[in-house]
């Protein structure tokens, strides 16, 4: 049996979209749907017409750590998924994952993941969009540049996993100790090396695909919060260094971060016309530094 795990935290559209797709993709396949809710106080809502078909259930601690953890604990499948709530997934993909894992008992494996044709066809005609596109947010595959890739067979990852759409058997996930269950954020890097301690290798599986449906996180400053979240989670748990500015670089950030305004006029006064695109860019990436720098030497 496959078990599919889906933590989620407030996001209703996005994960009403994630199940359909998992539930269409899981006709005829013995697998179950396991949807762990990381919101207290509220259930999220799954769509009346596959209802049946998925078990949500509250997570007991917090965090997407605790909640995949959890979905484990809480699942019956030999081999497990791991999908975020924005993924949309076939069953020519789930079936792909489920092969490797039999054949490659000592392996974990990423699927390859692009944005959705249509969402590119959106973004395409936005700013940030084709800023997110141009800078590579929006495969897999542009996310790894500089690293190596190869189109026609499985390869091993070199810097760590991605929990997005990650395949595992339950044997193996028991080897690894799980997810560092106090970290409500940013603990791929954490399960990276648990997975290497385990004496495990994380592989990418580029012939099979996932959707990264972010549809609703295409505005600049909500990207630039998650970002820096994301770096603040890994500063507390001591998962990066931190780097030492040379005294220009601080005195011109920390100018940057107290007067933030001017950069946000900037971005919002360049045209969106895509001649004036790598003037957004500009733009964009000092704003990218300075919520990088506030992630850093923040003390909240």
């Amino acid at each position: 049996m496959i078990s599919i795990i889906i933590p989620t935290y407030n996001r209703d559209e996005m994960l009403g979209l994630t199940l359909v797709s998992v539930v269409n993709a899981i006709e005829g396949i013995k697998a179950e749907v396991l949807v762990i809710n990381d919101s207290p106080g509220r259930i999220p809502h799954v769509p009346a017409e596959i209802a049946s078909k998925v078990q949500v259930l509250q997570n007991p601690k917090r965090g997407v750590g605790a909640a995949r953890n959890f979905g484990v604990e809480s699942s019956k499948g030999d081999y497990i998924i791991f999908l975020d709530d924005d993924f949309l997934v076939t069953q020519e993909c789930l079936l792909g994952l489920r092969q490797l894992l039999i054949e490659h008992p000592d392996k974990i494996f990423n699927a390859a993941w692009i944005y959705p044709p249509d969402l590119l066809d959106e973004i395409r005609n936005q700013k940030f969009g084709r800023y997110l596109i141009s800078e590579g947010f929006t495969s897999l595959q542009d996310r790894m540049k500089g690293l190596s890739w190869n189109n026609e067979t499985i390869f091993e990852r070199s810097k760590g996993v991605s929990s997005g759409i990650l395949a595992i058997s339950r044997e193996n996930f028991i080897k690894t100790g799980g997810y560092a269950a106090e970290m409500v954020f940013g603990n791929d890097g954490d399960f990276s090396l648990r997975i290497k301690s385990a004496g495990l290798k994380p592989y990418i599986a580029p012939t099979i695909t996932a959707f990264h449906n972010e549809r609703d996180k295409m505005k600049l400053e909500l990207w630039l919060n998650r970002r820096k979240f994301g770096i603040r989670q890994l500063v507390k748990h001591n998962m990066v260094e931190q780097p030492q500015f040379p005294l220009y670089k601080k005195a011109v950030l920390s100018f940057l971060s107290k007067n933030k305004g001017i950069l946000n006029a900037l971005e919002k006064a360049v045209p969106n016309m895509s001649a004036f695109d790598w003037a957004y860019k500009s733009v964009v990436n000092a704003l990218f530094a300075v919520y990088l720098f506030e992630a850093y030497t923040s003390e909240n």
